[in-house]
Parts: structure tokens; C-alpha cells; sequence
């Protein structure tokens, strides 16, 4: 329950009100980030779930975020962090993409100096984003739904990364 005894920081307006029954934001949302940063900080995962949350985080996110660390080869058999795992944090992306971003970095030559509209950096790039670069429109009309085909949504990056570059704005 979100009303009992304590403190409550407000960020919205008095006359708002979250639902009794709503879900705190821990709840719903992937930890995998969450938890190599704190095992990066040295925090061992026994105490991670001792921390002083404001919604204790679910057991079952916990453990569903250590088996991606785990099969990302972040953390090792006894749940510590691994170099590998401390170069994935080190990154500013979800830790499947940092992954990605190392490994394909470690296998494919000149992938970093990349120009190709295809490189790892553009699709992470991509993957990372939670609003779609490209929206398509008809004539004047309003602008329809988010385009799915990650080939234009790429062609979409690199055109626009072509322009930024050549008129100097960044």
C-alpha cells in the first residue's frame, strides 16, 4: 500500500493522487542495469537486497537481472562482477547492449571507426532509444505511428547523423 506512516515526497501537483493500488515503479521495470552498477560499486548482491529502498525491489526481478548478468558473462558463478561486467558498466547502455557493443568491438575489425549505416553503434544507438527517430506522415496530416522496420529507422540515424556533420551542429 502506498498510504501509511512515513515520508512522502510529492512531484506532482496536490490535487493528484496515485491509486491506492498502484505499483511502485521498481516493480515494473527491468533491474539488470540497476544491479551490475551496484555490483560494480562493490555492493555484493546479498546486500543489494538489504538496502534502505523506498519499495523493496521483487525477488523475482532480482533474480531474473543476475541471470542476464550471468549470461552476459557480467558476473560469474558466485554472482561477483567480472571485468567483462565492470567494462559492460562502464558504458552508458542497458547491459545487453554493452555486451553486444564489446563483443562485436573485440570480433570485428575498425568496427568503432565505422561509417557504415549498419555499426554496432548505430544499432545500439537505436536499441536505446525509447522514442523512435522516425515517424511517418502523409501530406500535411497528423504524423502516424512509429515506424517499426529497423532498416529506415537506421537510414534514419545515419542521414541524420550525414546532416549534423555537415552543417556543423551537434
Amino acid at each position: 500500500w502506498r498510504l501509511r506512516d512515513g515520508l512522502c515526497y510529492r512531484v506532482w501537483s496536490k490535487t493528484e493522487r496515485l491509486c491506492d493500488d498502484d505499483l511502485p515503479e521498481i516493480a515494473l521495470v527491468d533491474l539488470t542495469s540497476i544491479v551490475l552498477f551496484l555490483l560494480s560499486c562493490d555492493i555484493p548482491l546479498i546486500s543489494i537486497k538489504d538496502l534502505p529502498w523506498l519499495d523493496r525491489p521483487p525477488e523475482k526481478s532480482l533474480h531474473h537481472a543476475t541471470n542476464i548478468l550471468q549470461m552476459l558473462g557480467a558476473v560469474d558463478d558466485s554472482l561477483c562482477i567480472t571485468e567483462h561486467g565492470r567494462a559492460i558498466s562502464a558504458l552508458p547502455l542497458h547491459p545487453r547492449l554493452g555486451h553486444m557493443a564489446l563483443v562485436s568491438a573485440s570480433t570485428i575489425p575498425c568496427a568503432a571507426d565505422s561509417h557504415d549505416p549498419v555499426s554496432v553503434s548505430s544499432l545500439c544507438a537505436l536499441l536505446e532509444l525509447e522514442q523512435d527517430i522516425l515517424r511517418r506522415s502523409k501530406g500535411n496530416g497528423p504524423v502516424g505511428p512509429a515506424c517499426a522496420d529497423l532498416r529506415l529507422r537506421m537510414r534514419a540515424l545515419h542521414e541524420s547523423d550525414t546532416v549534423f556533420r555537415i552543417s556543423g551542429k551537434v
